[in-house]
């Protein structure tokens, strides 16, 4: 280990123990000398870590961060350094595999740290603007676009790190595209223009694909992600494996989803690409005949994870993804994934049921759509003909009464506020209390809601 390592590993160990030496760092000019160690291309691997681990620490209580913006450019030094060790990674350069080889940290660690330390100066820099900007819209947690400016090398040396570095073999991100995430989520993707020629780089590209590299490399690792969240094998009925795997991938998904939900928000064009993706207009009709959960592709896959209770904030991210891919459209959103799985979502953003949703959810005008809001599956009468005739009455009278309760507890909680429709049909005589003696027959019920016998047709209670 060199003096300069040795040194920089008393100072890191320092901080890490006692907070008073976190500002100790920034009064004796600590941040101007580890910018300079980070700029030189004789750093060795180790060194290099141990700065950005000293930068990360002594940017926690540092308040004059506009300094290390404005003077030092720090965002600049950061994305050039990484940007070196990404080249190493990928086999671009060689220079400097000869110092790293002695170093006891990889080119990925390495970019880790320095892309942690690059994530905690967008946060401390954001926050500090916003707070001397009174207009600013404290619902805008990104950098405000005169400011951008000054990070458009660190957002793009972090795009090419999503993109370069592959998923790991366990199924997870690697840890310097976790922390390069965490960075783009600071960032509007559209405002200004040069960080929009970033994500959607129209200017420079020399064909369609190089235009959306970045938008399908970070949809196709959301797609990867989402596999191993929704096993292809999982029926889509047991939550509580599917809440284990969320909860492994919720800090590697989460923001990875929210990127997604920003650029579909501010880019109509990305919408409609993903959009296609999501929901392959050549699907074929009978995929509608099923269960939103149980129909093939990543939309079933989405849809099993929009639907755990225990899911942290991964289930919201993706529920948010849906609607905005869907345009914002509650009805739509309600259609494609089944109010029953998205209600919990819905009621956590505080989102209400549009009108023509409920009355198709009581009856009212089931005649007249296509699809039922409640499951969001295809109306298909000679299916539920099908299935009734295959039940016993006692399943009909089981089905009946959780019907009956699952809106009892819609109505008291406020989710809903709609006439129950099986007490609907108690009192219009289309149910009736059947007795333990009746024979088979006597019990037997039309599909059509009318008995093979005298009276009234239906098994409810």
């Amino acid at each position: 280990m060199t003096c300069c390592e040795e040194a920089l590993t008393c100072v890191a160990n320092a901080m890490l123990q006692c907070n008073e030496c976190q500002p100790w760092f920034a009064q004796s000019g600590g941040f101007d000398v580890v910018s300079e160690i980070i700029g030189s291309n004789r750093t060795s691997s180790t060194a290099a870590f141990l700065c950005g681990r000293c930068l990360l620490l002594a940017l926690a209580s540092n308040n004059d961060v506009r300094r290390l913006v404005s003077e030092l450019d720090l965002p600049t030094v950061l994305a050039k350094a990484i940007r070196s060790y990404l080249d190493c990674e990928s086999g671009r350069i060689k220079y400097k595999q000869r110092l790293a080889a002695s170093g006891r940290f990889s080119f990925q660690q390495i970019m880790a740290e320095l892309l942690k330390a690059g994530m905690s100066l967008c946060v401390i820099f954001q926050r500090s603007v916003c707070e001397a900007s009174a207009s600013k819209d404290a619902q805008d947690d990104s950098i405000p676009e005169e400011h951008a400016i000054k990070f458009l090398d660190l957002l793009r040396v972090s795009l090419d790190v999503v993109c370069t570095l592959p998923i790991t073999s366990q199924g997870h991100l690697a840890d310097a595209s976790k922390q390069a995430f965490s960075i783009a989520l600071n960032f509007s993707t559209k405002h200004p223009k040069a960080i929009e020629d970033i994500w959607l780089p129209s200017a420079d590209a020399s064909s369609d694909a190089d235009k959306w590299i970045y938008v399908d490399q970070i949809y196709s690792l959301f797609e990867q992600l989402v596999g191993h969240v929704v096993d292809d094998d999982d029926d889509g009925r047991g939550a509580d494996a599917a809440a284990d795997r969320a909860g492994q991938y919720q800090t590697e998904l989460t923001p990875m989803t929210l990127v997604l939900v920003r650029l579909v928000a501010e880019h109509i064009e990305v919408r409609k690409r993903l959009l296609h993706r999501v929901y392959p207009e050549e699907g074929k009709r009978e995929e509608f005949d099923k269960l939103p959960e149980m129909r093939s592709g990543i939309s079933a896959k989405l849809v099993r994870i929009l639907r755990i209770p225990q899911g942290g904030m991964l289930p919201g991210a993706i529920g948010d993804f849906l609607l905005m891919l869907l345009g914002q459209d509650v009805k739509q959103f309600i259609m494609a994934v089944g109010y029953g799985n998205a209600a919990g979502y819905m009621l956590a953003r505080g989102i209400d049921i549009p009108a023509d949703v409920l009355r198709q959810a009581a009856g009212e005008d089931a005649d007249r759509v296509a699809v039922d809001p409640v499951t969001g599956r295809a109306f298909d009468q000679g299916a539920i003909d099908r299935e009734l005739a295959a039940m016993t009455d006692e399943e009909k009278e089981r089905e009946a009464e959780r019907l009956f309760v699952l809106f009892e507890r819609l109505n008291k909680t406020g989710v809903i506020k709609v006439e129950n429709p099986v007490r609907q049909a108690v009192q219009s005589g289309r149910f009736k209390e059947l007795s333990d003696d009746d024979e088979p027959s006597e019990r037997s019920v039309a599909a059509d809601g009318s008995s093979n016998t005298s009276g009234s047709g239906g098994t409810g209670k």
